[in-house]
């Protein structure tokens, strides 16, 4: 169990001493806690956030996707790229991004 005052102490040094602004320090640890639970729980490709209470010691995770729709993605490629190019009806390239369900969600989901 984490003990807040010691972290709100050693916040306070070290926006006092070094000069760091407390929500500085506050995004590092939350930017820590997001590495470390998708090291230990997240698959490849997953974007996760992590915001930490200060004030109550809790952590909340949250995943980000991006929104996308049939026609700007290509689905169950022949090969394991991260994008490919295609022509659209008008004959121009379009560059679209293989659909992946830990980094995109359909716009009808």
């Amino acid at each position: 169990m984490l003990d807040l005052k010691i972290i709100n102490s050693v916040l306070e040094q070290l926006e006092q001493e070094r000069g760091i602004a407390r929500e500085k320090v506050v995004e590092a640890i939350e930017m820590a806690l997001a590495t470390a639970y998708k090291k230990e729980y997240g698959q490849k490709g997953q974007i996760v956030h992590a915001k930490f209470d200060i004030n109550s010691g809790k952590t909340e995770f949250s995943q980000v996707k991006v929104v996308v729709d049939e026609s700007t993605v290509v689905f169950d490629p022949e090969d394991e790229t991260q994008s490919m190019t295609t022509e659209n009806a008008a004959g121009e390239t379009v560059e679209k991004d293989i659909f992946n369900p830990e980094h995109h969600i359909l716009l009808a989901d």
